[in-house]
């Protein structure tokens, strides 16, 4: 069955979702963007994570690469249930002025006893208090299916600007029949779109779709504005949407292709214009054997290109996982650990006193072993003879270092 795709309201700080990664997760990732139309200048931007022993994301961080150095920018602090539920997200921002991270975002999340997530609550930090910003809340049918989304959307008063859901229904195999969304207009309810699904083949995943318009004059749907069939054949899975609209887009057909050896994932969009298929944008995944992501790339067309319909490389991701990876991405010359190999206690010095001192010690699969607040002397003697890693942190500066315990 196709997945619901749910829109999201609490798009915070761009960080990728990690989720769906295998155990192995990554510690850094690198954004890099090149220029074209919609992206003038390169730019560079650092993903930093850290994991509890749970192998949760406790932690996020953004820098950007500035004046020849990383910058910080953003991050988040996440906590969680003892069911190992997503409770609490705290956003903050990098006061490049007062050297100190600033209280930005918070979003908190409530279940219900099937363990679904039911409210999600963003708020933002304003003039000294938390004002409301976005809720989501969801509705479960008693077989665990999606049944209802609301979201609210309100003003930077606190004050509810906007109110839309969204109602599922099902058939005896589970799979969406139709999803209709509403809105609020005139402090009632009413009709904004629907989406109807035929299934006409023994693939569950396999689906042909029609989107309507609710039209307030006849007090009913339209006919369908466009129709997508979704087909799957071997490794690859093809979305076909044509529009009816006139005037509008003719078609657009979505090609997504995993390689026999499952390492690589390809995705391309194209257009029907001028009696023609044309390249549209693309996105290319490598995986690691482990099936960890290796990279990802963006390709889109350059509208100011002398070569129309061609694909450039906009913006890639890579993910770094292992010792070496690290410590060779992130220098910071400032800090100095020793001994290293290390018996008993492990000493750190930094040229700057001023600011606090974060460490974070990791055994090699990115397990987090310990947490060190502004201590220069870390106990190792109680631990297994092996191979760690040393994240520290301190005044927007980061470094990751290997360790070696006898």
């Amino acid at each position: 069955m196709k997945h619901i795709q749910l829109a999201c309201l609490f798009m915070l700080s761009g960080f990728i979702s990690l989720t769906a990664q295998p155990d192995s997760k990554p510690l850094i990732l690198i954004e890099s963007g090149t220029p074209n139309a919609s992206i003038p200048a390169d730019f560079q931007k650092r993903f930093r994570y850290t994991y509890d022993n749970h192998g949760n994301e406790v932690a996020a961080y953004i820098d950007l690469w500035e004046s020849n150095q990383w910058t910080p920018s953003f991050r988040d602090s996440k906590t969680y249930n003892q069911a190992n539920d997503l409770t609490f997200i705290l956003g903050q921002r990098w006061d490049a002025a007062t050297q100190t991270w600033i209280d930005s975002t918070q979003t908190k999340y409530e279940y219900a006893l099937s363990g679904h997530y039911s409210l999600r609550t963003l708020e933002r930090y304003t003039s000294g208090q938390w004002i409301k910003r976005a809720e989501e809340e969801l509705i479960y049918t008693p077989s665990g299916q999606l049944a209802e989304i609301t979201s609210k959307i309100y003003n930077p008063a606190g004050a509810l600007m906007f109110q839309s859901r969204n109602t599922y229904s099902y058939d005896n195999q589970n799979r969406v029949l139709d999803n209709i969304s509403e809105s609020i207009f005139n402090g009632m309810w009413g009709y904004t779109n629907k989406v109807e699904y035929q299934y006409n083949s023994p693939n569950p995943d396999e689906y042909v779709s029609f989107q309507s318009r609710w039209n307030f004059v006849t007090l009913s749907w339209s006919n369908p504005d466009n129709k997508t069939t979704r087909t799957i054949r071997n490794d690859s899975i093809i979305d076909l949407t044509q529009d009816f609209i006139p005037g509008a887009v003719n078609s657009i057909l979505q090609i997504r292709q995993l390689n026999t050896e499952g390492y690589k994932f390809k995705q391309e969009s194209f257009i029907w214009k001028n009696d023609q298929w044309g390249i549209y944008n693309g996105i290319e995944f490598d995986f690691n054997p482990d099936q960890t992501y290796h990279q990802i790339r963006y390709y889109f067309t350059d509208a100011a290109s002398s070569t129309p319909g061609a694909l450039f490389l906009n913006l890639k991701q890579e993910f770094l996982y292992t010792l070496t990876d690290v410590k060779n991405a992130l220098p910071m010359s400032q800090m100095r650990i020793w001994p290293n190999p290390v018996s008993d206690f492990l000493h750190l010095q930094t040229d700057d006193t001023s600011a606090p001192l974060n460490s974070f010690l990791f055994d090699r699969t990115g397990r987090l072993i310990g947490q060190y607040g502004n201590q220069y002397s870390i106990p190792v003697g109680q631990l297994p003879t092996g191979e760690y890693w040393l994240s520290i942190e301190q005044g927007g500066q980061f470094q990751t270092i290997p360790v070696l315990k006898n």
